[in-house]
């Protein structure tokens, strides 16, 4: 969560290069809209997180289309409490996202079945 929420207030949401210069120095600069294949699949993986919920707001179509308003987002996931990311997304979807959407933005990021 840090991360997409640092993402969403110090980045463009139509740069198709999103990425962070000084997050990991190892790594840097640090991708928003991909994660490289080394990375560990799964919903567990920080990197992957941030991807994920940077795709659902932002606005550059990098196989999926999505452009969740944040006030939106943000709206549905406020004081919810919720524990980890697949109850996040239930929770998108049960206020109305479109669930093959998040889907595919989920098998796009994690590399996992939804």
């Amino acid at each position: 969560w840090a991360s997409f929420f640092s993402a969403w207030i110090s980045l463009d949401l139509n740069d198709p290069l999103a990425q962070f210069e000084f997050m990991v120095p190892r790594r840097a600069p640090l991708g928003v809209e991909t994660v490289p294949d080394d990375v560990c699949a799964g919903p567990t993986n920080e990197w992957r997180v941030y991807t994920y919920l940077w795709d659902i707001i932002d606005h550059n179509n990098d196989g999926e289309i999505s452009e969740v308003e944040f006030q939106n987002y943000w709206d549905l996931v406020f004081d919810k409490n919720i524990r980890d990311i697949k109850a996040h997304s239930d929770l998108l979807i049960q206020g109305g996202l479109d669930a093959k959407q998040i889907e595919r933005i989920w098998n796009q990021n994690f590399k996992t079945p939804f």
